[in-house]
């Protein structure tokens, strides 16, 4: 069977970049497309798929782009490569990936008239009437558009009423045109959501598969009914786009994206949360009318150039003037597409997607970079259920010691804890598959004829850290070899001794040769042989190297694919697959360890963002005991912990402290208050 990585877990109305523009991935999954990669290329995926039912997050950026993931999905960041959702940090910069446009093609004309309408405009009415209404000042856009509209109605009118002379009317101090024709009203309807209320406006997904130039100008439409330039003073030069409606912004913001252009979404504008407001009542006064919370989107720096090369506002706007002297007269510096990380908020249980990208193993999601979440690679249509060990509580502490001081870096490690532990959970993990559900019929099938299994580890790098060990260093190579050579090895023997009770797997039989093949790949590499020993492969392993692995996880590790593959000769095995090194992002936090599956530790003092807000400080346990186990003194510990950790006070600091403050004028009571801050 085939080899594929799954994207995992990303909620039904994401848009995923394709060749035909941005589309839903629950819509995916009925037909192949090709999906925007990491690198920005086309590739050919299969239909999606649903996973199932999972608690989702919205994660969201400082700019406003967001996504709804699990917990466990990988997002590509500049600073730390592919990291999963739940251990992004303020401090991580996302990347924005470039949509692409769709290949439907809507008249300029109409895709101006029905961008107004959405900005500025209403569908009222049994009748259903598209109304746009400018303000005063816009006689010539009014005049322009009304224009241009009434030729597209004419040219496409199905009878003589839809092609009658309109005129543009001036009702209450503003300009009005529109029209009932059904070749404007289908075609507004089939973009645009209009007939709910300001609030309530938005883009149909219809508009997401438009091509450029059709995008360009009902964004121009939009822009030019609702859009302002502004030029206040020094780096406060930008085009706005306000509405009460969130979701519109958040559509036009990834349209925009698709050009190359990064746009900024402030939300809550009304600051104080005003539900009232002073607004012109139509007859020459001011009256108080109800209101709605208003959102901006802003596009500033080198976008506001590509803004108004690619889409601008309509020839005859002072806007399209205003932009222009702006760029004109003030520079600006390049934007890259990334963003920092700003929440994650928990919104509750909700369906779940999957596709699958096999050359850069990332898609575009609602304008962010993800990653296939994939650790785990078999057959299509199979699954495991996950389970890792600690392997910091195998860890001993009765190293030899010299005048109470450790004789020499290195590890103690409870070797038969160990493999009782890695035993006693493939044992658990193979009652799993009898109770698992599964997503679909093929997966729950597929599980029972190979009963794979996912038993892992955590916490790697607190180990190597405790032992005193760089974690880039042959010796935790090797150490690390070791632990999961043992971890494969002594699952598979369990796992053939299962099977000598049990029989093995259902798909054993067609594949024994194969297998056994691989078990003796495995066992080769735990022996570190030769190049020439290995069978059927054109990549050679990397063996445990004996000279930089402690004796006794190099003598368990063989011991437990001798073992592994002896009993499997006799009597096949129980399970497909028995291991996965996951990332345990999440349940990491629940086991107690420092470190995530098999990776280093990427701060020594981390924020956690809280689902309910506010964060909390997550410090890395790990450092007094390496700090002692390279011989550091007590004293020492404790400086670097200080230093480390901060001091939470502002005593004796070297250049803010009690006494610079008070010469500033503060009193005892505020320094109080400062010092509060800091616990």
């Amino acid at each position: 069977g085939r080899f594929d990585f799954a994207v995992r877990n990303v909620s039904g109305d994401t848009l995923v970049a394709t060749s035909e523009g941005s589309i839903r991935i629950d819509e995916l999954t009925r037909r192949e497309s090709r999906v925007v990669g990491a690198d920005g290329r086309l590739y050919d995926i299969d239909p999606a798929f649903k996973t199932g039912v999972k608690p989702v997050y919205r994660l969201r950026t400082r700019a406003g782009f967001s996504v709804k993931l699990t917990a466990d999905h990988r997002v590509l960041t500049r600073n730390r490569g592919d990291v999963a959702a739940s251990e992004l940090t303020m401090d991580d910069i996302v990347l924005l990936g470039r949509t692409r446009f769709g290949g439907q093609s809507l008249d300029t004309r109409l895709a101006e008239f029905i961008g107004l309408a959405t900005g500025d405009g209403c569908l009222m009415g049994d009748q259903e009437t598209a109304l746009v209404t400018l303000a005063p000042g816009e006689q010539a856009v009014a005049a322009r558009a009304h224009e241009r509209l009434s030729a597209f109605r004419i040219e496409n009118a199905a009878d003589g009423r839809a092609a009658r002379r309109s005129d543009v009317t001036q009702p209450q101090s503003t300009l009005r045109f529109g029209t009932s024709a059904r070749c404007v009203i289908d075609e507004a309807k089939r973009f645009a959501v209009l007939d709910r209320g300001s609030a309530e406006k938005s883009f149909t997904d219809a508009a997401f598969g438009l091509d450029q130039p059709s995008v360009a100008a009902l964004l121009r439409g939009l822009f030019t009914a609702d859009g302002t330039v502004a030029n206040y003073a020094e780096k406060s030069q930008y085009v706005a786009l306000d509405s009460t409606s969130l979701r519109l912004l958040e559509q036009v913001q990834l349209l925009l994206l698709g050009f190359g252009i990064k746009a900024k979404i402030y939300r809550d504008r009304r600051v104080m949360g005003q539900t009232m407001a002073l607004l012109p009542d139509g007859k020459g006064g001011r009256r108080e009318y109800p209101v709605d919370q208003i959102h901006s989107l802003r596009i500033s720096r080198t976008s506001r150039l590509i803004f108004e090369r690619e889409v601008g506002f309509l020839p005859d706007s002072a806007k399209a003037r205003s932009l222009a002297e702006l760029n004109r007269e003030v520079g600006s510096y390049t934007e890259r597409l990334e963003d920092r990380v700003e929440s994650m908020e928990f919104l509750g249980e909700e369906p779940v997607y999957d596709l699958t990208e096999r050359e850069t193993h990332h898609f575009v999601a609602n304008g962010l970079v993800v990653h296939n979440c994939s650790e785990y690679m078999f057959l299509d249509d199979t699954a495991c259920n996950l389970a890792s060990i600690n392997l910091v509580k195998f860890l001993r502490d009765d190293q030899p010691t010299e005048n109470g001081i450790p004789a020499a870096a290195g590890l103690q490690f409870d070797i038969d804890g160990y493999r009782h532990a890695i035993r006693l959970w493939t044992i658990v993990l193979e009652i799993s598959v009898l109770m698992a559900s599964f997503p679909s019929k093929e997966i729950a099938k597929k599980s029972y004829v190979f009963r794979t299994l996912g038993l892992g580890y955590a916490n790697l790098g607190t180990v190597l850290m405790r032992g005193g060990i760089p974690y880039h260093s042959d010796e935790a190579y090797a150490i690390c070899g070791a632990l999961t050579s043992i971890l494969c090895g002594e699952s598979y023997a369990t796992s053939a001794e299962m099977s000598r009770e049990l029989g093995p797997f259902e798909g054993f039989g067609r594949n024994r040769d194969a297998m056994l093949r691989v078990m003796r790949n495995h066992r080769r590499a735990a022996h570190a042989a030769s190049a020439a020993d290995y069978e059927g492969l054109t990549i050679r392993p990397r063996g445990i190297a004996a000279g930089h692995c402690p004796k006794p996880l190099l003598t368990a590790a063989r011991e437990a694919w001798d073992r592994a593959l002896a009993l499997g000769e006799r009597f096949g095995y129980r399970n497909a697959q028995v291991t996965v090194i996951a990332p345990t992002g999440t349940i990491g936090l629940l086991m107690d360890c420092d470190t995530t599956g098999i990776e280093p530790d990427f701060a020594l003092v981390k924020y956690k963002k809280l689902a309910g807000g506010g964060y909390f400080k997550i410090i890395n346990q790990s450092l007094p005991p390496a700090l002692t186990k390279l011989g550091y003194t007590a004293a020492q510990i404790s400086d670097v912990q200080r230093y480390v950790l901060g001091g939470k006070t502002l005593q004796g600091a070297p250049s803010i402290n009690h006494e610079t403050l008070a010469a500033k004028g503060f009193t005892p009571a505020a320094i109080a208050k400062v010092e509060a801050q800091l616990e």
